[in-house]
């Protein structure tokens, strides 16, 4: 990448500032019941014939991972948004882990990388005044990673990465530090962590089994979802 920032719909965002934020990771915040509903969503997306979806061919190794989108209309027979529609619960639960997470941050602090972004606790701030950009479900075969040591999430605010699986070897998130280090976060099912979306960061090959993840990154466009 040539430029030090990107720009969203409103904001600028200081990239340098990100790399060195903390991740938040949060223990079982999806219980079994959660991700089995979540599994049974992705699963019905397929089954009604989902649309095309850009992730598939833009991504290295197309044939060893598959994104299912979980916050389009994909089917006379499903919502519009089905995991919104489907399991608000889930989402909730996601929701205020992100907000709990930006609320225990230095984010919005005036050298922070969402300084921009009014955050919790003040006047149409926090989670509930984003929006829901994307909902993915990810599928990772043997083979299957994201390569790219500076990937960043281009113009959200906030991503929220939620392991679904554990059947597998490999497949580690990671964020790039300003180190020139990787600081590895392994994630249990129903662990969830929370990054502020231009930090960079990464998933290691899967070696054996597959990796199955749940990937939210909210922003300043689109509708807001409330909380």
């Amino acid at each position: 990448m040539s430029s030090l920032s990107e720009t969203s719909s409103r904001h600028h965002y200081p990239m340098g500032l990100a790399q060195a934020s903390t991740a938040f990771t949060k223990r079982s915040l999806l219980t079994p019941s959660d991700i089995a509903l979540v599994q049974s969503i992705q699963q019905e997306v397929v089954n009604s014939g989902e649309h095309d979806n850009p992730q598939n061919v833009s991504h290295h190794n197309p044939n060893h991972k598959h994104c299912t989108f979980l916050h389009k209309p994909c089917g006379a027979s499903l919502p519009a948004n089905p995991l919104r529609a489907l399991a608000p619960q889930v989402l909730g639960k996601l929701l205020r882990f992100a907000q709990a997470s930006w609320a225990s941050s230095t984010w919005s602090s005036s050298s922070g990388p969402i300084s921009s972004v009014s955050p919790p606790g003040t006047p149409s701030g926090g989670v509930g005044n984003l929006s829901l950009r994307v909902a993915e479900h990810w599928h990772y075969d043997v083979g299957g990673h994201l390569d790219n040591d500076r990937h960043y999430d281009q113009g959200s605010v906030l991503t929220i990465v939620t392991a679904l699986n554990e059947d597998f070897t490999g497949g580690v998130f990671r964020t790039f530090e300003p180190s020139g280090e990787h600081a590895e976060h392994p994630l249990a099912p129903g662990d969830s962590l929370c990054i502020v979306s231009h930090k960079f960061h990464n998933v290691t090959p899967v070696l054996s089994g597959f990796r199955e993840s749940l990937v939210l990154e909210l922003w300043e466009g689109g509708i807001t979802h409330g909380r």
